[in-house]
């Protein structure tokens, strides 16, 4: 029997038409969308994106994915049942969470088509809040807290595993969906990470001290001779 590299995933265009989809308006949480994240592996565009239940269509899109991965790992039995010792159904892009539903988008930014050995760049298209197309060097910063609705396209996966040797030896094919990022319309944009309270950080308010005003910080006082290193 033949499997595939224990930790190769597959995706499956052709096995099941890919879809596109847009979600309902939410908040971006840890954004990677004009600027690709190449800390870890490849480089790759991100964007956790929080919805807050009762969103207008959330449960419709939640529904569709769900669906679409009951019908994928049907096909999967059917094609691979009598090949693995068990099939596994990976969760789904997208989790609960206190405020709403957070859904899990990403997008490589290179491409490449394993049987040509063709490769390409990705890009993703933006749009104001009126549905204009805008350049992606010219977007004001989209960071944590930005307003977003994001277009994605549902691709299904599959990953051959195995575990223990010789006759112990179990081999599994886990199957999923990913959320591949086409389009960004951006509603707000806030170009500083989520803010937090000093509560937030488990600082209780003091009855005497230090407090800030702003209205009586004077920079050219303050400043110091080190302020000419930043000019």
């Amino acid at each position: 029997m033949s499997y595939l590299n224990k930790h190769e995933e597959t995706g499956d265009e052709k096995d099941m038409a890919v879809k596109t989809m847009t979600t309902p308006k939410g908040t971006a949480i840890y954004p990677w969308l004009t600027k690709a994240d190449e800390k870890f592996g490849d480089p790759t565009y991100k964007c956790d994106l929080l919805i807050e239940t009762g969103a207008p269509g959330l449960d419709e899109v939640t529904a569709k994915l769900e669906d679409q991965l009951e019908e994928y790992f049907s096909e999967m039995e059917e094609q691979f049942g009598d090949k693995y010792d068990e099939l596994i159904k990976e969760e789904l892009p997208f989790f609960e969470d206190e405020e709403g539903i957070v859904f899990r988008l990403k997008l490589k930014k290179f491409g490449e088509n394993k049987k040509t050995g063709e490769t390409w760049e990705n890009k993703i298209a933006f749009y104001d809040s009126k549905g204009k197309p805008v350049d992606p060097k010219k977007l004001p910063i989209v960071g944590g807290g930005s307003v977003l609705r994001i277009s994605f396209s549902v691709q299904p996966w599959k990953m051959p595993d195995s575990e223990g040797r010789g006759k112990n030896k179990k081999t599994f094919l886990k199957v999923g969906l990913k959320l591949n990022i086409k389009a960004v319309k951006v509603i707000e944009a806030n170009n500083k990470a989520t803010a937090k309270s000093a509560e937030d950080y488990g600082f209780d308010q003091e009855d005497d001290g230090y407090e800030y005003n702003p209205d009586e910080f004077d920079s050219d006082d303050s400043a110091g001779d080190d302020a000419d290193d930043f000019l």
